[in-house]
């Protein structure tokens, strides 16, 4: 039986990226997917020869000599994707059915404030404040800013972890109409004013401030170019291979994984790139303490969301080099989120297999959407549910094309085929309890309990992923090397990705 010194259990982009720093620095290494695809959530599909995202519809910081863009030079995987800079004065444009107006975000920290300032000519001191301010918060993180020169510990301000993104906004203006342009776009981080630290919002929209482009063709690409590595190396690769429990010998340590074919898996070590709570539950109850497993498995989730996918008829409908976001009213951070008003919000982007191509080939929508709207459907097989949630599938997806077809007027004559997506599929394609769009929620009133570290209270145990430190591309990339440093020193590491 083969041994290996990490397997790691999850072919999310959180274990890919963490197998080719392994990969790198010449460990053997097995990695296992449930499902045939690897990604996780930017696992992608076709329709019609249409290519859809089911996450990551834009990243940030991917201009040479940024962060991720430095990031993934080291991985080896910058210079082979397929990605596309979006409109410099308009990566965002964010739409308020209440003033009938739309605000754009511009890219580059001095332009932000520019094209801001002209919707706000009287705070432009106050949205210049608000720039300086997110980017104390990237150069307190020096993994994110990958300057070491002062170290490499986390210098975050005790403001930035018990301060909520509303009280922050508060502390910058007064004028509630600027607060909830500037936060408009929480979907990406599933904000909630009075409980999501501020430094969430803050490294997040620092990245995308910083520059902002979209994969084109699918962000599927970047699982498949990290496989490519991965694979290149001393790296083995297995989907449909289920890691159902970890077996332990005499210690503390895990001795194998066990496939749900009975298979045992034998490494040094294992490294989770699944759900902290669902990893727990492949433990034995007497092999970890029960007051951190309660801890893990109580913390709450992030809300999902509700998809459509749409591909459109040729030449029908103009390509959009920028996301957008509406808001039926000033509810932006998607508090009342009951069935007889949904949708009120919704994100939508374009998507084409071909650079700045002048139509689309399809469309994108997602709207929050609360578990508790499918829960009776929970338990139910994936493709085998009763008539009665297709009823629903139909009915929101109806709902939901309403509303589009209020925002473009003539969209469903545009329509080819569509498709939804509910948090019972985002459950099952990611593994992540009742469809958690975004993992575990980050609370500003107990930023300690809520944070989870890459290790864990079992030795040889480890974790990776958006649970760990921030979620999207980059949190997740610096999360994987926060991961690695336990194993190699992480200061030569950090100097390598700067020197790549």
């Amino acid at each position: 039986m083969n041994k290996y010194d990490f397997a790691i259990i999850g072919g999310g982009i959180g274990g890919l990226i963490m197998a080719q720093i392994l990969n790198k620095k010449g460990q053997k290494v097995i990695l296992l997917e449930k499902e045939k695809q690897l990604g996780g959530a930017i696992q992608g599909f076709s329709r019609m020869g249409v290519n859809f995202d089911t996450g990551a519809h834009y990243i940030g910081g991917i201009e040479k000599g940024q962060n991720l863009y430095q990031y993934f030079k080291y991985l080896g995987i910058v210079d082979e994707l397929n990605i596309e800079k979006l409109d410099v004065n308009a990566f965002d444009k964010i739409t308020f059915e209440s003033n009938g107006k739309t605000y754009c975000y511009g890219q580059g920290y001095d332009n932000f404030v520019n094209v801001m300032s002209n919707y706000f000519p009287e705070n432009r001191g106050e949205i210049q404040k608000y720039v300086d301010e997110i980017r104390k918060v990237g150069e307190a993180y020096p993994m994110y800013s990958l300057d070491i020169s002062k170290g490499v510990e986390i210098k975050l301000e005790e403001k930035h972890l018990y301060q909520s993104v509303g009280e922050f906004l508060d502390g910058i203006t007064q004028n509630q109409e600027l607060k909830n342009v500037l936060a408009a776009s929480n979907l990406v981080y599933a904000g909630n004013s009075e409980t999501t630290p501020y430094y969430v919002h803050a490294l997040i929209l620092n990245s995308y401030l910083s520059s902002s482009y979209r994969f084109v063709g699918g962000a599927s690409q970047l699982a498949y170019r990290l496989l490519e590595k991965i694979e290149a190396g001393n790296c083995e690769v297995r989907t449909n291979a289920e890691v159902s429990h970890f077996t332990f010998g005499e210690g503390k340590e895990i001795k194998t994984a066990v496939l749900n074919n009975g298979e045992e898996i034998i490494a040094d070590n294992y490294i989770s790139n699944v759900h902290p709570s669902v990893t727990l539950d492949m433990i034995p109850k007497d092999k970890i303490r029960k007051a951190y497993r309660m801890r893990i498995q109580s913390l709450e989730n992030t809300y999902s969301v509700f998809s459509i996918y749409i591909v459109l008829k040729p030449n029908s409908f103009k390509n959009h080099r920028y996301n957008s976001y509406y808001f039926s009213d000033d509810d932006i951070w998607s508090e009342e989120n009951i069935e007889p008003t949904w949708p009120k919000t919704f994100m939508m982007i374009t998507q084409s297999s071909t650079k700045n191509s002048t139509y689309a080939e399809g469309i994108t929508a997602i709207s929050p959407m609360d578990y508790s709207f499918v829960e009776e459907w929970a338990g139910t097989k994936h493709k085998s549910r009763p008539q009665s949630y297709y009823d629903f599938c139909q009915q929101m997806g109806n709902k939901f094309l309403d509303l589009l077809e209020k925002n473009h007027p003539g969209l469903r004559n545009k329509i080819k085929y569509y498709e939804v997506s509910t948090p019972l599929s985002y459950e099952h394609y990611t593994n992540s309890p009742r469809g958690s769009l975004y993992g575990i929620i980050r609370n500003s009133k107990d930023p300690i309990r809520t944070h989870i570290a890459p290790y864990t209270k079992v030795p040889n145990l480890f974790f990776v992923g958006q649970n760990i430190d921030i979620h999207g591309i980059l949190g997740i990339t610096v999360g994987a090397f926060m991961t690695a440093g336990l194993f190699f020193d992480v200061k030569k590491l950090l100097n390598e990705v700067k020197k790549s």
